[in-house]
């Protein structure tokens, strides 16, 4: 088999180094017969041997694009012959308050190199805002970007991903996977390793918000329903080696949303109060309290990345300033959407619970699954009798009705009594490879 040649894409802020680490460990557990990757940080390891970094970033964007290059010719050198596989990390854009974002990268060269894998890592964007200004250490020039600037490098990140997918690949159709670091490691590892070509991707789909709401009501019943349900895909992507779960919830970056609405008081002008009568924050201790806590449903699991290093930022009282969470919130909406819609895409089966919550539609559900249908993409739904009738939910998602029948793409859509049912279906036809959507 040809040495895999792995491209590993993720903006500033993101902890690319950990979930590569951690990536290698559980690579080290699985006997392959051959050596265990190497992994390069370009930026870490080859940027400085031109420039400092910091000189790299301020450079006129063409001599930015000549220390990449260099910097590319010197690694070209050092593992132009190497016959194992490299895992290497790199910015596809970079970030600056002066320019907004640039990418420096050489596509030709990226196309001679010809990686077999493309994933772009993301995480919440206020981790990304904590990481970099506990970086900077209030040092602007070491580089200090906002929100919105985060957010948007983001949207190119994933972007140039797509274009070194679609034109620079050794495969013709290799993908660009997005994932959240807050996923288990074995979600990436089976995205490159796993048993190809018969590595299932599968999206978990479920309601959120009204979970949420019944939670600020003063019942935690809707959010223990949904981390049960995950605990059985978990359990379920465990007992199959060639299937990844994608779970919206790895990465969770509306509660500052809510925060704000406290902090601006309604005008914009003042900060409200907080229950105990404080001025309201946003400090990173009191933005994760507002996010699931993963740990709730992937109990004991390694993921990609971890909080150790919010213990130190919170020493340093760092805060986000409201204006940027003013700017940025538009942003942060509309990424909900087209991000769990692009997770949607790169799955081949949709697993789907109560698209109907406290006999309420979950519109976020419904929208998945419509896009499921239109992208002739399978879906598994579960309905809970408590939270919809399910011969009424049946008919609404299907609507088998009329001279012409039922909605078009109905077809691959199929509901179970129970999750043990959907699941051991879900698992019985992708062990049989009846799943062929690529």
């Amino acid at each position: 088999m040809p040495p895999k040649r792995i491209l590993v894409l993720g903006i500033t802020g993101v902890d690319k180094e950990r979930a590569i680490d951690n990536l290698l460990d559980f690579y080290a557990e699985d006997p392959h017969g051959k050596p265990q990757p190497v992994a390069i940080d370009f930026e870490k390891q080859y940027i400085p041997r031109i420039a400092d970094l910091h000189e790299y970033l301020d450079e006129k964007e063409r001599n930015q694009s000549r220390i990449w290059e260099e910097a590319w010719s010197d690694f070209s050198k050092d593992y132009g012959g190497y016959e194992g596989d490299i895992i290497l990390s790199l910015h596809g854009v970079i970030v600056r308050k002066l320019y907004g974002f640039r990418s420096p990268l050489n596509l030709k060269l990226l196309e001679e190199w010809a990686p077999t894998d493309i994933v772009t890592l993301i995480d919440d964007i206020y981790m990304c805002w904590f990481r970099t200004e506990y970086r900077a250490g209030g040092l602007d020039w070491k580089g200090r970007p906002t929100l919105e600037q985060l957010l948007t490098a983001r949207r190119v990140e994933t972007h140039t991903g797509d274009l070194i997918a679609g034109h620079c690949t050794a495969r013709k159709y290799t993908k660009n996977y997005i994932l959240a670091v807050r996923h288990p490691v074995r979600v990436l590892y089976r995205l490159l390793y796993g048993p190809q070509p018969q590595t299932k991707p599968v999206y978990l789909s479920f309601p959120i918000t009204g979970p949420r709401d019944m939670r600020e009501k003063g019942s935690n019943q809707g959010i223990d329903e949904v981390n049960g349900f995950i605990k059985e895909a978990s359990g379920f992507e465990v007992r199959n080696p060639n299937v990844a779960c994608f779970c919206p919830l790895a990465i969770d970056e509306l509660p500052i949303e809510s925060l704000f609405k406290m902090m601006d008081g309604g005008s914009g002008r003042e900060a409200a109060k907080d229950s105990s009568g404080a001025v309201a924050k946003m400090d990173i201790e009191t933005v994760l309290k507002q996010r699931w806590e993963v740990d709730d449903f992937w109990d004991g699991e390694i993921l990609l990345t971890d909080d150790s290093v919010v213990p130190e930022i919170a020493k340093t009282a760092i805060e986000l300033d409201i204006d940027q969470v003013r700017d940025a919130l538009g942003l942060i909406r509309t990424d909900v959407a087209h991000r769990d819609f692009r997770l949607v895409l790169q799955s081949k089966c949709l697993v789907v619970f109560n698209p109907w919550f406290d006999n309420q539609q979950s519109y976020g559900v419904d929208n998945e699954i419509a896009c499921a249908y239109q992208h002739q993409i399978p879906t598994f739904i579960y309905q809970d009798p408590e939270h919809g009738d399910l011969t009424f939910v049946e008919q609404e998602l299907k609507r088998q009705v009329g001279a012409l029948g039922g909605r078009p793409g109905q077809e691959y859509i199929k509901f179970y009594g129970s999750l043990e049912d959907l699941f051991g279906d879900v698992e019985r036809r992708i062990l049989s490879k009846r799943l062929k959507k690529s």
